[in-house]
């Protein structure tokens, strides 16, 4: 059998200064050894897993300090190999705060999901991503596994949705014409020019059945046409 052994000696010399020899203590740490090359065993297979995931992963003490990168994360945040060791993580929010309250979760929960995160590249360039935590032992030390998945485009599709209803509100409430939607045959939005041409407030026509607006002489033909609407048919003027 091959075995492993913790191996101590002493030099053993007489009242004259004669060397006679030597003498040791051994102690079998066989188990103890096969123990670590498990350990580091499993650690390179998780890195391999994980290095090989299509989102960015990262392992960081809590501190900051980045112990682990996989290669979508480097891509991801544009960084080199170089960072591992590095206190980096704070650099890459863009408010700095958030970090510290995503911290603050993870250190209560132990798990944190679904966590919007700003961030900027080693670049500068910023993008959005959909962050996952969870409080884990590495290397000796208590660190955050976190993933971070991509969601910029759709920011920017939420950005953009923003804009443009923030326009139609601003055409809705300034249009020279009268504009009012209905449902169940109530006001249910009516613009300025409504309310002048009415004289009501548009709280006051959200009470009002919209047909008693309507000139009784025109009642059943705006009725007619509602009912087409509602149907997709186009209603005569």
């Amino acid at each position: 059998h091959i075995v492993w052994i913790e191996h101590k000696c002493r030099a053993v010399i007489d009242e004259n200064g004669v060397y006679l020899g030597y003498r040791s203590n051994n102690r079998d740490i066989t188990s103890h050894k096969l123990s670590m090359e498990t350990l580091i065993k499993s650690e390179l297979q998780f890195e391999r897993i994980i290095d090989s995931l299509p989102s960015s992963l990262t392992i960081t003490t809590l501190e900051g300090i980045v112990l682990y990168i996989n290669s979508k994360g480097m891509e991801y945040f544009d960084v080199q190999p170089d960072i591992i060791g590095k206190n980096a993580a704070m650099m890459h929010w863009v408010e700095p705060e958030r970090r510290l309250i995503w911290l603050e979760r993870i250190k209560n929960q132990g798990i944190v999901t679904d966590f919007e995160m700003h961030v900027k590249t080693a670049t500068g360039k910023e993008l959005w991503a959909m962050a996952n935590g969870i409080i884990i032992d590495y290397q000796g030390q208590t660190c955050v596994l976190s993933s971070q998945h991509d969601i910029t485009e759709r920011k920017e599709m939420e950005k953009s949705i923003r804009k443009s209803e923030e326009q139609y509100k601003l055409l809705f409430e300034n249009a020279a014409e009268s504009i009012i939607v209905i449902q169940d045959l109530k006001v249910v939005l009516s613009n300025e020019m409504t309310n002048v041409l009415t004289g009501f407030t548009s709280e006051e026509l959200s009470k009002i059945p919209f047909i008693n607006n309507i000139h009784p002489d025109d009642v059943a033909l705006v009725s007619a046409n509602h009912i087409k609407s509602l149907k997709g048919e186009m209603p005569k003027g």
